[in-house]
């Protein structure tokens, strides 16, 4: 049994605005500037306790003694924050716009809290010149060109730019003579990084906005490229400097490049409460990966439920990948598996209780036996573009909406059948796929053998549980 109490409170003081709009002539500007403060704090306490003679007992302090722990924590964090924007535009043609702020953050040391934040952008509404003024078909054309830095704070953590000493039962150690006492001290465990710094992300875009036939036809266009120089990864630190817990560092940079494509159409258009329809087509696609992890080595993120690692980072890989084993089927019988034991130095090529039924994983390194150096990248969870279509109909006071959204080309891992398979070795419930299982050679060479706690590993993380997660569906219908 488990309880838990926690609470999060956020403080923010009210934003000061200065807000200025002045003209004369052909000339626009327009003036903001202000300030916000924001102040985070949370905590949890929490017990749990095994061993319970029954299960409808609800009372944390009933039971037996043994197996009761406790844990809690708490957490604080502010932010506070000036900006500033001017906005000029002139004779309705020419835009210019530019912003700064500066953002100060509890989650680095003095030297590093306070980051600058810029931007800038320009356009030119193209339409509004001579040349094309007369041109009827043309209805709107602006450019438009952007630069700016926004900072992340968050993945720094709380108070990561510190030290840590901590003290357990690993720390312990014999005091006294004769008669001695085991006693508890405390050693460091996580070196400072006083360095440690926000995360900058620099965007640049330049875009086309459209219009024609008196905007019965609109289209936008965005190029961008964004890179992250300074992206902070946990460093595994060198044992021989008496810590043992990784340092969040800046050592990571990636880059992310995409376009975004937005057409609207007007087909029927109608005067009063006539028919109408328009149609909005979206398209985007984007590509990303890390291009460097400076000092840091390659490193794990999402687990599955059992914390076996699904995701790893690494230079240049895009982010999220899958990183597992290869899976080339089921071994089906006896001899091809005597084959497989009969190329490894050591006899056998994935474990001594692997039998036919069980999934047959690729030797990559070539060396006749599967480990871990025979794991790769299995999928990549970025899709290579992604779409929408919504179309909305009106007639009379009705209004019909239909979106349909879909994505292509991304890779899912299918946790679901990840977990259910594991029916197959446990006293656990599986899914309807167990009854397609291999029960004997060419049965089946997707589903392996039913065997009790799963020899083989199977369940291990590998390319047996990655899909096409590519789709298209109607999202959302609503009638009015």
């Amino acid at each position: 049994m488990v309880e838990e109490q926690g609470g999060n409170v956020a403080d923010v003081a009210p934003a000061v605005f200065i807000h200025q709009k002045l003209g004369r002539y052909h000339h626009q500007v327009t003036l903001l500037a202000g300030q916000s403060a924001q102040q985070f704090e949370g905590n949890y306490l929490g017990a749990n306790h095994l061993a319970y003679s029954r299960n409808d007992l609800q009372i944390i302090a009933r039971g037996p003694t043994a197996g009761q722990t406790n844990f809690g924590g708490n957490s604080q964090s502010r932010l506070l924050s000036y900006f500033s924007r001017v906005n000029y535009e002139f004779a309705g043609k020419y835009l210019f716009s530019a912003t700064a702020r500066f953002d100060g953050t509890s989650a680095f040391s003095r030297e590093n809290n306070i980051g600058f934040f810029p931007g800038v952008s320009a356009g030119w509404r193209i339409s509004e010149e001579g040349f094309l003024k007369d041109v009827s078909s043309v209805s709107n054309l602006k450019l438009r060109v952007g630069y700016g830095r926004v900072g992340n704070p968050i993945n720094a953590g709380t108070f990561q730019y510190l030290a840590t000493v901590n003290s357990s039962t690993s720390t312990q150690y014999v005091f006294g003579t004769g008669t001695q006492n085991i006693a508890t001290g405390a050693a460091p465990t996580r070196l400072p990084n006083p360095d440690l710094q926000w995360e900058n992300n620099e965007q640049t875009n330049v875009g086309i906005d459209l219009g024609l036939f008196q905007n019965r036809v609109a289209a936008t266009l965005d190029l961008y490229t964004r890179s992250s120089p300074d992206l902070i990864a946990p460093v595994p630190a060198l044992y021989v400097g008496g810590t043992g817990d990784a340092v969040n560092t800046n050592a990571a940079a990636s880059r992310n490049r995409g376009l975004d494509l937005s057409i609207t159409t007007n087909n029927f258009v109608s005067e009063g409460s006539g028919f109408t329809w328009s149609t909005t087509f979206n398209f985007t696609t984007y590509r990303n990966k890390l291009t460097s992890l400076g000092t840091g080595r390659p490193y794990f993120g999402q687990t599955t439920r059992g914390g076996s690692s699904l995701v790893r980072y690494a230079a240049g890989v895009p982010f999220g990948s899958f990183y597992g084993y290869v899976a080339d089927g089921l071994i089906q019988t006896k001899g091809e598996l005597d084959a497989l034991n009969a190329g490894a130095s050591s006899g056998v090529y994935q474990t001594s209780g692997t039998a036919p039924g069980d999934i047959k994983f690729r030797d990559l390194n070539g060396d006749g036996a599967i480990t871990s150096a025979d794991q790769t990248y299995i999928g990549n969870p970025n899709p290579d573009f992604t779409y929408g279509l919504n179309n909305t109909f009106s007639f009379k006071g009705f209004d019909l909406n239909v979106f349909l959204q879909g994505s292509q080309g991304n890779d899912v891992y299918n946790l679901n059948r990840y977990y259910t398979e594991g029916g197959l070795y446990t006293s656990a419930n599986a899914s309807t796929l167990a009854l397609e299982r291999w029960t004997g050679p060419g049965t089946s060479n997707y589903i392996p053998r039913a065997v009790a706690n799963g020899p083989n590993q199977n369940l291990r993380i590998s390319s047996h549980y990655v899909e096409d997660g590519s789709y298209m569906r109607v999202k959302l219908i609503t009638l009015g």
